[in-house]
């Protein structure tokens, strides 16, 4: 499995430029939003980082057709959808290192 390291500051503007363009923003229980992932759209997650004030865990699921979704989960368990979207490529090395 591949590590991807992306500074926490581009992943927060990334989410907050995507999701500022979405109407509304569909938040429920940590369980019930995995759960619907997998059964929607058989998407899992790949990975996962913590805020720097601990207080939101953010993650990223895919499927292997290549849909994500970008998942924010506060300490009270409740998991917020903040984007999504289709042909979600994986790249096979630390971003930053190498040519």
């Amino acid at each position: 499995m591949t590590i991807f390291r992306i500074p926490l500051m581009v992943l927060t503007v990334l989410i907050f430029s995507i999701s500022t363009v979405q109407a509304e923003q569909v938040c429920l229980p940590r369980k019930e939003a995995i759960r619907q992932l997998a059964k929607q759209f058989k998407e899992k997650p790949i990975g996962r980082g913590l805020s720097d004030d601990g207080n939101a865990m953010v993650e990223l699921f895919t499927s292997e057709k290549g849909s994500w979704t970008i998942v924010v989960t506060n300490t009270k368990n409740i998991s917020c959808l903040v984007a999504s979207g289709q042909s979600w490529t994986a790249i096979s090395k630390i971003l930053g290192q190498g040519s």
